[in-house]
Order: C-alpha cells, then structure tokens, then sequence
C-alpha cells in the first residue's frame, strides 16, 4: 500500500491509503511543471483550476478546474486552452456559453 511521497522518474507523486490524495498541494508534480489537484483519486481543488498544464503535445497551457472529479466551475469556462478554446461545465455536465450565462449567478441585470 503507498502512503506518503513516491518519486518516479518524470514526477513526484502524494499518496494516502493507496490513493492520489493531498490537501496541500497538487497530489502530482510533474518535472515539466505539470500539475494535478487530487483528494482519494479524484481531481479536485476549489481554489483554482485542478489540472495545470503548461507543457503539452499541443503546445499551450491547459487549465481545467473540477470538484469531486467532475469538471466544474462558477465563476467561467472550467476547461480554457492557452490557444483561446473554452468549454463551461456545471457538476460534471457541459453547457455553452451562453447556457452559462443565463444561470442565476452569472446573470447580469
């Protein structure tokens, strides 16, 4: 059973009763500065985006927040590529943005 810190060759990874799990920071730590937000296994952090990506096959950062390993996020797109591309989830289901718009919070009077 892994507990504690594990280091692989390419990250640095937290674990608790065999699970991705940390609450003080990101649960991996990627060499190329990536990073993932995990509590028991799934991604989570309410404070900014849970996958941090600044190094990818597609050549820009990727932010995507989630709660609970579901995409979520309140406040604008929970998915935001460096290249501009949005996606916007609410409790692990996608919406547009103009859906997004019209919920409670987001509407302007």
């Amino acid at each position: 059973m892994k507990n504690g810190i594990v280091t692989y060759p390419e990250s640095t990874a937290y674990y608790k009763n065999n699970k991705l799990h940390r609450e003080d920071g990101p649960a991996i730590e990627w060499k190329n500065g990536n990073k993932h937000w995990l509590l028991n296994d799934r991604l989570h952090r309410t404070d900014g985006p849970a996958i941090d990506l600044v190094e990818t096959e597609l050549e820009c950062t990727v932010k995507k927040w989630s709660i609970n390993g579901k995409y979520h996020r309140e406040d604008g797109p929970a998915v935001e590529f460096g290249n501009g591309y949005k996606e916007w989830w609410i409790d692990g289901e996608k919406i547009t943005e103009a859906e997004f718009n019209q919920l409670p919070q987001n509407k302007q009077e």
